[in-house]
């Protein structure tokens, strides 16, 4: 199940690039990137300090290919290409990358950029898919973790309430996760919410067979 470990308040106007230090802070981990997330200067940086990245190109990205990499040779594999690269032109040009091209079926082929050169081009393009599931972590979240009303217009209070909602969604999860129950997140929360003066081992009742 995916959970965010670190969570950030900005505001509407600002990038998420501009808190890429804020999240990117563990060295040897992989990051996985959208289109545009992050530039060139961005990609080599990362590399240089210890960060593997994985991330889907633009199409319009200036791409020299240094080297062409063997791929699987089955033929049910959906890997057309695993080739080091350089990215950018005049004004900037990266360090070596490796570009893995993915087939999708019915939609444009997917290339991605990395700097890991340990994993195989197929658990490259795993580790991009399963961002998928980050995608569905936030519509499940936006849907869940609702505030109908602010209780203070200043910018203190707003946060605190954005944050107390956070706590109140993580403690859910996690109280589904110790009793692996199989409602929703939602549905958890109603049963929480009419049993909040009862004991937790009422609560655990509601759950258990018979």
């Amino acid at each position: 199940m995916v959970h965010p470990e670190q969570f950030e308040i900005s505001n509407a106007s600002e990038h998420d690039h501009d808190n890429l230090d804020v999240f990117v802070n563990q060295p040897l981990a992989t990051y996985v990137f959208d289109k545009g997330y992050i530039d060139f200067e961005s990609f080599d940086q990362m590399k240089w300090e210890g960060y593997f990245f994985v991330s889907w190109i633009k199409k319009n990205t200036v791409i020299h290919v240094v080297e062409n990499l063997d791929i699987p040779k089955d033929k049910n594999s959906d890997v057309l290409s695993d080739q080091y690269v350089l990215l950018g032109g005049r004004g900037y040009l990266t360090s070596l990358m490796r570009l893995v091209t993915i087939r999708r079926k019915g939609r444009s082929d997917l290339r991605i950029i990395t700097n890991d050169v340990f994993k195989t081009a197929e658990e490259i393009g795993n580790l991009y898919h399963s961002r998928w599931q980050i995608e569905l972590f936030f519509k499940h979240m936006k849907q869940h973790m609702t505030i109908k009303t602010y209780y203070s217009k200043s910018e203190v209070g707003v946060k605190n309430q954005l944050i107390m909602a956070m706590i109140v969604y993580l403690l859910t999860l996690l109280i589904n996760l110790e009793l692996n129950l199989k409602p929703t997140i939602f549905q958890i929360l109603r049963h929480l919410r009419s049993v909040k003066y009862e004991s937790y081992a009422y609560f655990k009742a509601l759950f258990e067979p018979g």
